[in-house]
């Protein structure tokens, strides 16, 4: 089916090892071949996009740059730092409209009211109890458009209250914008078109 859509598709054997002490790991090796590949096509291309969090791609992706194109980056756990500084943009695909569906909400409507999503934190005002969320609520080319007060933006903002915190999620971690949320959409009932966040937990933060 993907081949269908034009899609190339390289299918590399996955082999499993086990060491003497029995513990069992897998490999498939294919960094090599997505390298080569990427830069076989490079004088043919304006734009790559990089689902990984793997450093060695950093000389891959300043050869790609070189040669004109432009290197975004998707990425979920233990995504090296180096390589989200070099791509010319990254983003969190714990944070992308549907790329993970949410496995307790099977139905969900990402961005309706009512249904679950993932965020980030962008202001929390520790003194007043309340601050506000980040969602993307549709894929668009102008992601770099992140302020939602923007109209071609496509990330909305939701209004967070203390109250709607599960313990685990403390302050230090609200502070951090690698720490991903995860909570229901509701309207809210004292601004026209506003959004509230209820029942907000924990979905990944680096420091865990």
């Amino acid at each position: 089916m993907v081949r269908d859509f034009g899609w190339k598709i390289t299918v590399k054997l996955v082999r499993r090892y086990t060491d003497e002490n029995g513990t069992v790991t897998t490999k498939a090796n294919a960094d090599l071949d997505m390298a080569v590949d990427a830069m076989l096509q490079a004088n043919r291309l304006d734009q790559v996009l990089l689902v990984t969090g793997d450093g060695d791609f950093l000389q891959v992706v300043d050869a790609l740059q070189n040669t004109g194109c432009r290197v975004e980056l998707i990425g979920f756990k233990n995504v090296s730092r180096q390589l989200q500084q070099q791509v010319d943009a990254y983003y969190s695909g714990f944070l992308i409209p549907d790329l993970l569906p949410i496995a307790y909400e099977p139905r969900n409507e990402w961005g309706k009211t009512g249904s679950c999503v993932r965020g980030v934190c962008t202001k929390w005002f520790a003194d007043k109890g309340y601050g506000f969320l980040r969602i993307m609520d549709h894929i668009s080319p102008r992601l770099w458009v992140t302020d939602p007060r923007e109209q071609d933006s496509p990330y909305t903002s939701v209004f967070l209250h203390v109250n709607e915190l599960a313990d685990e999620v403390t302050e230090d971690l609200l502070m951090n914008r690698e720490t991903v949320l995860e909570f229901y959409l509701n309207e809210s009932d004292q601004k026209d078109n506003g959004l509230v966040a209820n029942n907000v937990r924990l979905a990944f933060s680096v420091n865990r």
